[in-house]
């Protein structure tokens, strides 16, 4: 696990032990507000590289391992956009390493920043999206096999679309409209028809916008879900190895997490599970080694963080 703790200016790290739980490791520093990590990887037989976005400076720390087990050199900076808020990373000009995406809160923008196979920054272009961009994802929106992004735009109530149109290149964003102030956004096959959609929350609004893939990622139609109070962040994946595709959100003000199945019936069956105070993010990762995803939530309570470990 990699988090990033704001008022302490640190990026705190665990590694999983393969059973559900985890052994500590020296925090590593970050810059002054850090507001978001992400895992980048290199090379398969070495540790990933992280990178954390600093709010308060503009800028990314990026951290590389130093050849120890478990241990990063101090951090390289590189120059951000302004406010950066969100990170995504993937592979995005298809030479074998994850580049970064980085949503600029302050400039309403996003930088795609494609990294060298030594992780160093090989160019960032910006593309302009909706007013304050807080959520990002990577997935394959028109079926050519590259990765699109999709970018919750949280003042004005919309989501971008931008589809890659060259290794490591997009064309211009489309609109579309969501419920109001979305902060998180994921990618999946959530009407099972084989196509990708998009599904971002409305905090003010306690919403989840599903927008349905017409087929080649230009025209989307709009569900919509109530799953709970102050829906906050989203993820996405097959929670119980049935070949659809669930999601899962962090009601922040009601303190719990809603497990949403069976999307693709149009009949979705809620499942909500209590966590600690004040959830802000969360993952879906296989923690204890059993085949199915778990979930990880963090939070703004002590401790931090809870761990929902699933029940195949």
């Amino acid at each position: 696990l990699a988090i990033v703790d704001i008022l302490d200016a640190l990026v705190i790290r665990r590694y999983g032990r393969g059973d559900g739980t985890f052994d500590p490791a020296p925090a590593l520093p970050g810059i002054f507000q850090p507001r978001a990590v992400a895992a980048l990887s290199r090379d398969p037989a070495q540790e990933r590289d992280l990178v954390s976005a600093d709010q308060g400076t503009h800028l990314l720390a990026l951290y590389r391992p130093d050849g120890r087990p478990r241990s990063y050199a101090a951090p390289v900076v590189a120059k951000g956009g302004e406010l950066p808020r969100a990170l995504v990373s993937g592979d995005l000009n298809d030479d074998g390493v994850d580049d970064l995406v980085v949503a600029n809160e302050g400039s309403n923008d996003v930088s795609v920043i494609l990294l060298g196979g030594d992780g160093e920054p090989l160019s960032s272009v910006a593309y302009p999206v909706g007013v304050e961009p807080y959520g990002l994802a990577l997935g394959d929106l028109d079926g050519d096999g590259r990765l699109d992004l999709a970018v919750a735009n949280r003042l004005d109530g919309t989501i971008s679309v931008l589809l890659a149109d060259g290794p490591g290149t997009f064309g211009p964003a489309s609109t579309h409209d969501a419920r109001p102030d979305p902060r998180s956004v994921v990618i999946g096959d959530f009407d099972g028809d084989g196509v990708a959609d998009v599904a971002a929350t409305s905090y003010k609004d306690d919403e989840l916008t599903i927008l349905r893939n017409l087929g080649d990622g230009a025209e989307f139609t709009a569900v919509f879900l109530v799953p709970g109070i102050g829906v906050y962040a989203l993820a996405a994946g097959d929670l119980d190895a049935d070949g659809s595709v669930d999601l899962v959100a962090v009601n922040r003000d009601s303190a719990e997490v809603v497990i949403i199945r069976h999307l693709s019936s149009g009949i979705p069956s809620f499942g909500a599970l209590p966590v600690d105070a004040g959830p802000l993010d969360l993952a879906l990762a296989d923690l204890n080694g059993d085949g199915a995803l778990d979930v990880v939530v963090v939070a703004t309570a002590a401790g931090g963080v809870s761990l929902l470990l699933s029940d195949p």
